[in-house]
């Protein structure tokens, strides 16, 4: 509802009745009604509930009852959830008026499992992707799929071209340093036995969190683009955690292991510039970075963290304080955002508080590209007229001019992208409550090449508690806080 709210701020010519998207019953159906200027048929968004007894299928079928079909289902917030909704999608169902679309939102993976109770590979074996039951998500239901997010090999293409183009990020090694072969007998859980890195080779630590297929098909991405000519050369550790289950601070045995590896490594290159890709939740990948700079903390100074989109920009700038505080986790940081996450009002100064905005543009162009083919504007005089067959908006969504989607229905890259720069400040060796965070957008200059420009610069503060020095404490202390007060422990605050 906020994307639409942006979207009709912008386009005058589209009328909203929103008068159903909150009703009072629970148990109702949201709705919102959508149409252009001039025409008298609208284009109805109705969600639907998903509950354990009305799931994915069920909704489908239903649905196929209704005459007419829906055009399109919208979902998608995450790659699982695209897979359940495509496989419900491709069922021989008879459909009143064909079978709609299929529009992702935010579900980026390139491949996925087509079947949750396997194995997610909680041995030390590689993962294949290539390999059963591996599967291309855009091909479980082919030809009706379209992607309007950047899938994971897009976001590993940028991070890595934008980390490439910065001398002060491009991870780099030292002719003068050299690294034996580290790690423990044949057998390794976490694949680390037996690496060798030259002076000369840049770091690269990669981990996947295997009973999390983003974080494997993601770690995957990135490997491809590392093994590129243009990124060498470098030296690629891939580590495979068995599970990524745990709490808020302490990593869980394997992480604990593996991160006292990583850190012993960090150690025997002094004049390295490592980085460290990690694909994985906002929990998970908190926890690792923060023993990683316990464990090391002048090595994780000098190092970049590198993630995709599982970590909003509402963690590093709204919610900072707890959920990203700096004092703990004082490494350079890059990650992805499918839209411009400060997309505030041209009179708004930067709050400290401000939500990001990305997911309300993200939507904005969905419902935007989605009513701008769903609308056929006839000859001059004539009203807008609403398509009626989920192959002719298929037609049309292929057939936009510039072109946004692939020919497989994945949105196009190349521009379009953002990423965002956290940089922690370093005063005299000693890390301050302070950050840097940058905003940078990839676009097409005058000659069809893409080119970074920075978007914004901001200036973020950190909390420190009463009492507190500055060192690698805020987010332990400010948690500490809040279980203190809600046990009633005033004093304390």
């Amino acid at each position: 509802m906020a994307g639409l709210q942006r979207l009709q701020h912008a386009w005058p010519e589209l009328q909203v009745d929103d008068r159903g998207a909150f009703p009072e019953q629970t148990a109702a159906v949201p709705e919102v009604a959508l149409w252009l200027g001039g025409s008298s048929e609208k284009l109805w968004i109705r969600w639907y509930k998903l509950t354990s007894e009305a799931g994915v299928g069920h909704w489908v079928r239903e649905l196929a009852r209704r005459d007419p079909s829906p055009l399109a289902i919208i979902g998608g917030s995450s790659s699982d959830r695209a897979r359940d909704l495509a496989k419900a999608l491709r069922e021989p169902i008879a459909w009143q008026t064909g079978a709609p679309l299929l529009l992702l939102t935010t579900a980026s993976a390139d491949r996925v499992r087509l079947d949750d109770d396997q194995t997610l590979g909680l041995t030390p074996a590689p993962i294949d992707p290539t390999r059963e039951p591996w599967h291309n998500l855009m091909d479980i239901y082919p030809g009706r799929t379209f992607r309007f997010c950047f899938t994971n090999s897009q976001m590993a293409e940028a991070v890595s071209d934008f980390l490439w183009g910065r001398p002060e990020l491009r991870p780099h090694g030292c002719l003068s340093a050299s690294l034996g072969a580290v790690g423990q007998a044949a057998g390794d859980a976490w694949g680390v036995a037996g690496w060798l890195v030259t002076g000369a080779h840049a770091l690269i630590v990669s981990a996947q969190w295997l009973d999390d297929p983003y974080s494997i098909d993601l770690a995957e991405r990135f490997m491809e683009v590392f093994a590129r000519s243009e990124r060498k050369p470098n030296s690629v550790l891939l580590s495979q955690l068995p599970y990524s289950v745990g709490g808020l601070l302490a990593p869980n045995p394997p992480e604990a292991t593996e991160a006292q590896l990583v850190a012993a490594n960090l150690q025997r290159l002094p004049l390295h510039r490592p980085l460290l890709v990690l694909p994985a939740d906002v929990k998970t990948l908190r926890r690792f970075l923060r023993t990683l700079a316990t464990i090391a903390p002048v090595e994780m100074r000098r190092s970049v963290a590198v993630t995709g989109d599982s970590l909003a920009f509402n963690v590093i700038y709204r919610d900072r304080d707890i959920a990203w505080n700096v004092l703990d986790l004082p490494m350079s940081l890059v990650f992805f955002c499918h839209a411009d996450p400060v997309a505030w009002p041209n009179s708004q100064a930067p709050s400290p508080d401000a939500s990001a905005t990305d997911d309300e543009l993200l939507n904005a162009e969905l419902l935007r590209i989605v009513v701008e083919a769903a609308y056929e504007i006839p000859t001059a005089g004539q009203a807008p007229r609403l398509l009626g067959h989920p192959e002719e908006l298929a037609r049309r969504l292929h057939s936009r001019v510039p072109p946004f989607f692939q020919a497989n229905g994945d949105r196009r890259g190349g521009s379009g992208e953002y990423v965002v720069w956290l940089q922690p400040e370093i005063e005299a060796d000693r890390v301050v409550p302070r950050a840097v965070i940058e905003i940078w957008t990839r676009s097409l200059d005058g000659d069809g090449v893409p080119a970074w420009t920075r978007r914004r610069r901001l200036v973020a503060p950190t909390f420190v508690g009463a009492g507190e020095e500055s060192g690698c404490c805020g987010f332990g202390r400010a948690f500490t806080i809040i279980q203190q007060i809600g046990q009633g422990f005033s004093r304390e605050v």
